[in-house]
């Protein structure tokens, strides 16, 4: 069970059903996947102090999701997805820094910033 002032998570980070504004405020390191999916509650999600995702980041198919914020988000080792969120608006990855394969985005949110090494 993931609890809130939890700063590492060896394993995979899934959505349980969350609904409004999700804050993970101490994380800073996720094992292998973030993934948050098929959840219409879910209003945005942020993730300020998260650096690390081991393997790969999938958020889709949440259709009331207006906002994606992880600013000091550095390393992930394979690919970030993030499809089918019809009404997302905002996406902040401004640290991103590597990504070991693919970066999809489906649509593209009208603010997005990738930071400098990146496009989205």
């Amino acid at each position: 069970i993931f609890q809130q002032g939890c700063t590492e998570l060896t394993g995979d980070l899934t959505d349980g059903g969350a609904s409004g504004d999700v804050n993970l405020p101490n994380l800073r390191f996720v094992g292998t996947d973030i993934r948050v999916e098929f959840n219409d509650n879910l209003a945005s999600l942020a993730m300020p102090n998260l650096e690390y995702v081991g393997t790969d980041i999938y958020v889709a198919d949440n259709a009331n999701l207006l906002s994606l914020t992880m600013p000091n988000l550095d390393f992930v080792g394979r690919a970030i997805i993030v499809e089918f969120n019809a009404n997302l608006a905002s996406l902040a990855m401004p640290n991103l820094g590597s990504v070991g394969g693919d970066i999809y985005f489906d649509p593209i949110p009208a603010t997005c910033d990738l930071g400098g090494s990146y496009n989205c």
